[in-house]
């Protein structure tokens, strides 16, 4: 008996620790919520990760591009 009412004891305090003082964090109204673990698994077996950095880069190499090409200009002038 002396059990039982230790353990739900422990339970009680530990479920009161982990539900918090009712007040919610800032910060986790300031950031959008990441991503879970099913949706990065789904986002790779699909294929759209490699979609994505393979936009990023063609994005990067058109920057590097243009510059490249407002430098010529400019050291042709």
């Amino acid at each position: 008996m002396k059990t039982r009412q230790f353990l739900l004891i422990v339970l009680g305090a530990a479920a009161a620790g982990l539900t918090g003082c009712g007040k919610p964090d800032a910060q986790s109204t300031a950031t959008p919520p990441e991503k879970g673990t099913v949706q990065t698994a789904v986002e790779g077996f699909t294929g759209k990760t490699a979609v994505d950095a393979g936009l990023r880069a063609k994005e990067q190499i058109k920057k590097a591009n243009e510059k490249e090409m407002q430098d010529r200009t400019d050291a042709m002038q």
